[in-house]
């Protein structure tokens, strides 16, 4: 993970690429320092979700 935009979204790269994915969390996790934090994430092939990448765990 590189950085957290805002509550729902996270920026994240896999194998080179960056990409936006949905948070599920609403709570506040300010101390985490958002940088080169390793996570695990789901990818959807639905095409109505606005961000097919999940994140499902730090």
């Amino acid at each position: 993970m590189l950085k957290r935009r805002n509550r729902f979204i996270m920026e994240v790269e896999v194998e080179g690429g960056v990409y936006d994915c949905h948070c599920p969390t609403k709570g506040r996790i300010d101390n985490i320092v958002f940088r080169n934090i390793s996570c695990i994430l789901s990818k959807s092939n639905d095409n109505r979700e606005s961000y097919p990448v999940k994140l499902l765990y730090l």
